[in-house]
């Protein structure tokens, strides 16, 4: 199956892989590929050092705008557990205690696009993140033991 460069760049964009993004943003405005090439056409290695230079200044200044935003579980006690939506696992930790004021017992990051069961149907956290649009942001509460989502 053919992938072009603009399904690998937009696939970069949604997934928040910012120095993908970047790197295929760069190549395009360089003119080394054109979003309707194969994806095969793009050489990351033989960009020059200079280049790989300018890619890092875009990357650490963030000129696609592009803020990752991961779903971590913050433990709450033996059977409940804390998801937050959040940029870094520090930003999630002061968030759940700003919210339940403790320090939760663990944290850990979740692939964004494991699914789970919604109603008759199944949802991966990077499709319900977009029903957020602050960050930090409580999903809900899971209980373990009811294995149950709380809202």
């Amino acid at each position: 199956m053919r992938i072009s460069v603009e399904e690998m760049y937009r696939e970069a964009i949604e997934r928040e892989f910012v120095g993908t993004a970047h790197t295929i943003f760069y190549m395009l405005q360089k003119g080394h590929v054109k979003m309707s090439d194969d994806v095969s056409a793009l050489s990351f290695d033989k960009l020059s050092e200079f280049e790989r230079k300018e890619i890092e200044k875009m990357i650490e200044m963030n000129y696609l705008k592009i803020n990752p935003i991961d779903i971590y579980t913050l433990k709450l006690d033996r059977n409940n557990f804390a998801l937050i939506f959040a940029r870094n696992e520090q930003e999630a930790i002061q968030y759940f205690c700003k919210v339940f004021d403790k320090k939760p017992l663990n944290c850990f990051r979740h692939m964004m696009d494991m699914e789970f069961v919604e109603g008759k149907g199944t949802i991966t956290f990077r499709e319900m993140r977009k029903y957020y649009s602050t960050f930090p942001a409580l999903v809900g509460v899971y209980d373990k033991a009811n294995k149950v989502l709380v809202s």
